[in-house]
């Protein structure tokens, strides 16, 4: 799979929630903005860290690659995240599911 390819499935995986797409149950993300928010967390740094986590559980197993969070914006509920993939980054702007 070439990256540009694997680019556009990061996207579709962190846009939709996990099991709701019809060829894939296991592509997608555990996240939901009003649950997310709602926990208590010790930290904003924290939560950005689980958040991260989330991400990286959503793409990891099924592309071969590993993000980085850079930036949540909570209003747009979009994420800033590096994409490595083989031996190149990409920086790229998803809107998150939830």
């Amino acid at each position: 799979m070439g990256e540009e390819a694997v680019l556009q499935r990061i996207r579709l995986a962190l846009s939709i929630k996990k099991g709701m797409f019809p060829y894939d149950r296991e592509m997608g993300i555990d996240f939901t903005k009003s649950n997310f928010f709602a926990e208590e967390c010790d930290s904003e740094d924290r939560r950005l860290k689980k958040l991260e986590m989330l991400i990286n559980e959503a793409v990891c197993p099924i592309f071969d690659c590993r993000v980085t969070l850079k930036s949540y914006d909570e209003n747009e509920n979009t994420a800033v995240i590096i994409v490595f993939f083989e031996d190149s980054s990409h920086e790229m702007e998803v809107k998150l599911f939830g």
